[in-house]
């Protein structure tokens, strides 16, 4: 869904570009009158690929001024699921040299890593257990102008934490997340950089509007984990300390 959500004014530039691959297609909308969205359903259906896997990039010379919004729906023997998918603006993505730190992973999960400004870009992703010891080798890959880097069970035994960092000498700019599944019931859930994705520096506070605290706590630290499907609701939290690594956002 896309919103036009400040401005008394009508967005008539709006325009959507899906990169699948190599593949680059480009699909013009209607104005967009304030506070009028755009729902658009299984959107890879519009170009031509309703079961592919790719990016979508959102562009307007008004952006201050929108709002959006994704989902991912799978249908499964239990029924039909659905999840956020993290939506990212380009001027908060990882310039060269810095980091995006994934913290709350588990097995099996997904990593998505995406070139967003158009030029190459060299990542080297990093996987850590909840004592911060290396739970696999470094990674080095490369992305080029604008592509999708989609790794499939790409967490390691043991790990809790990936990092996913931008090199000295790229050009481009990154985003990733990780996507987890729960290989009991079937769902799945993003695990985003929070402070890159709100925009706010890692000195703030960070705020859980919604926690269910019913079942019980030890009180002791533990390695992250998440619950097998039963009759009442838990809450996770993970904590990780990303040292010097992270001082400033990674836009700046």
């Amino acid at each position: 869904m896309v919103l036009n959500a400040a401005g008394a004014s009508s967005i008539g530039d709006l325009k959507l570009y899906f990169t699948m691959g190599q593949q680059v297609s480009v699909a013009s909308l209607q104005p967009l009158a304030f506070a009028q969205f755009a729902n658009l359903v299984n959107i890879g259906s519009l170009y031509g690929a309703p079961s592919g896997v790719g990016s979508v990039q959102i562009r307007s010379g008004s952006w201050e001024g929108l709002a959006a919004d994704a989902k991912v729906t799978a249908v499964t023997d239990s029924g039909t699921l659905s999840g956020s998918l993290p939506v990212f603006r380009g001027d908060r993505s990882a310039a060269a040299g810095r980091s995006l730190v994934l913290t709350g992973v588990a097995q099996p999960a997904d990593l998505f890593v995406q070139e967003t400004s158009g030029a190459p870009a060299t990542v080297r992703i990093e996987s850590l257990t909840s004592t911060g010891a290396a739970a696999a080798a470094p990674r080095d890959v490369n992305l080029a102008a604008l592509e999708l880097l989609d790794l499939r069970d790409a967490v390691a035994a043991g790990a809790v934490t990936l990092i996913v960092t931008n090199a000295a000498e790229s050009a481009g700019r990154i985003a990733a997340f990780a996507r987890v599944r729960d290989v009991t019931s079937g769902d799945s859930w993003s695990v985003v950089d929070w402070s890159v994705l709100s925009g706010f520096r890692t000195s703030e506070a960070m705020r859980i509007p919604f926690a269910d605290g019913r079942g019980p706590s030890s009180g002791r630290r533990r390695a992250v984990s998440h619950a097998v499907a039963s009759g009442r609701a838990t809450t996770d939290v993970a904590l990780f300390n990303p040292g010097a690594r992270r001082s400033t956002p990674p836009s700046a």
